[in-house]
C-alpha cells in the first residue's frame, strides 16, 4: 500500500482493500476521511502476477507498481478517479519486483528485484530526447520521429 504525498488517496492492491482474492489491480481510495474510505474509479488492471509494490511520485501525479510478473507500471493518477496508464509497462527484469522508490524530484524511478538487481529509470523524457537526438548527430529527424501523432525532439 502507499498513500499519495498529499495523504487524501491509498493505493492498494485491489484484495487488500476489497476482500477479493484478485491482487493483479490497483484499488485507489479516497481516505480524506479515514473513518469512511470510498473507492475512486475502477481498479487499475495490467499485472499479470500479484502486486508486491506501490510508490507515488513526489507530486502525487504518479503511481508506479510493480509484482511478481516482473513489470513496471506507471499511471496517471492527477484525478484518480480516472487513473490510466502512463505508456507501456517497463519490462526485462530478473525476478518479481520488489519495491520502487521516486527520487525526490520525481524524474527517477528506483526499482530493486527478488534477484537483488537494483536499477534506476530515468522518466525524464525531455532529457531522453535530447540524449537521443545528439547520439544521432542528425539522422533522426523529427519526420521520422513520431509518438502517437505527436512530434518529439
Amino acid at each position: 500500500m502507499a498513500f499519495s504525498p498529499d495523504g487524501a488517496t491509498l493505493a492498494a492492491a485491489a484484495d487488500e482493500l476489497m476482500g477479493t482474492s484478485i491482487d493483479q489491480s490497483i484499488a485507489l481510495w479516497r481516505v480524506s476521511d479515514p473513518a469512511h474510505p470510498t473507492p475512486w474509479g475502477r481498479p487499475l488492471p495490467g499485472h499479470t502476477g500479484s502486486i508486491l509494490t506501490l510508490a507515488f511520485s513526489p507530486d502525487g501525479r504518479t503511481l508506479a507498481s510493480g509484482g511478481d510478473d516482473g513489470a513496471i507500471h506507471l499511471w496517471d493518477v492527477s484525478d484518480p478517479a480516472t487513473a490510466a496508464p502512463k505508456g507501456e509497462p517497463i519490462l526485462g527484469h530478473v525476478g518479481s519486483i520488489t519495491a520502487v522508490t521516486f527520487r525526490p524530484d520525481g524524474y527517477t524511478l528506483a526499482l530493486t528485484s527478488s534477484h537483488r538487481e537494483t536499477s534506476l529509470w530515468s522518466l525524464d523524457v525531455d532529457l531522453a530526447a535530447r540524449r537521443i537526438c545528439g547520439i544521432t548527430k542528425g539522422s533522426l529527424t523529427t519526420a521520422k520521429w513520431r509518438v502517437q501523432g505527436a512530434w518529439v525532439g
